[in-house]
């Protein structure tokens, strides 16, 4: 269905167990979707690009969401990760310019690079502590994200990982991590204070530039 640009909606029926690459991708008049409990697999960008899509419905089913599953779906406004899933793919909410609130579940392990990379909306985030993997550029370019809630399993903060994120005033640290990312907080202007745990064993080139707000860092 790629490209139907006149598609508004559909049905799936109970026996569909999977949906495949680019299944619906551009299909720039779909508003709404809702995945059934049956479906166990969504394709790369079966999405993407789906302008008007203003909620998604996620199965219970769901396993993993693939790489640029709904990469620029501007419209896009929340969704609710189900329990179940355990990766997230590379870009797969990147550019959802709409996207103010993201639930996460505890079933959660990975978080791909550029996940959620100019989700210009987003307020807040709340990473479950079952997250072990949180792909570089993950919250790139979040300018609205005030605070962020880092789960205690992460072993490290990918490259760039909140750059640019402008308003981002709070953010802790978890003691399991033993590694700050290139640029990991670059360009965070309204970042005020940082405390460093004494996991933190190596901290990359331009972690903390720009950061013109910083008042305080602490440093083991």
């Amino acid at each position: 269905f790629q490209s139907c640009s006149n598609l508004t909606s559909f049905t799936l029926g109970t026996g569909v167990v999977a949906i495949g690459s680019n299944a619906f991708s551009s299909c720039g008049s779909l508003t709404g979707i809702v995945i059934p409990v049956g479906v166990v697999s969504l394709g790369d960008a079966a999405f993407s690009g789906c302008r008007k899509l203003y909620t998604a419905t996620l199965g219970t089913g769901l396993t993993n969401l693939g790489n640029n599953l709904f990469f620029g779906c501007t419209n896009l406004t929340a969704v609710v990760v189900p329990d179940g899933v355990l990766a997230i793919g590379a870009s797969t909410f990147q550019s959802c310019s709409s996207l103010g609130s993201v639930l996460l579940r505890n079933s959660l392990l990975s978080i791909g690079s550029n996940a959620f990379f100019g989700c210009a909306s987003l307020t807040n985030i709340v990473l479950p502590g079952s997250v072990v993997s949180l792909g570089d550029f993950a919250f790139s370019g979040c300018r609205k994200l005030r605070s962020a809630t880092l789960g205690n399993s992460l072993p490290a903060l990918g490259d760039f990982l909140f750059n640019g994120c402008s308003n981002l005033v709070a953010v802790s640290i978890p003691v399991s991590v033993s590694r700050i990312g290139i640029g990991a907080f670059q360009s965070c202007t309204n970042l005020a204070t940082i405390q460093i745990p004494e996991s933190v064993e190596s901290i990359g080139s331009n972690a903390f530039f720009s950061c013109s707000g910083l008042t305080y860092v602490a440093i083991p």
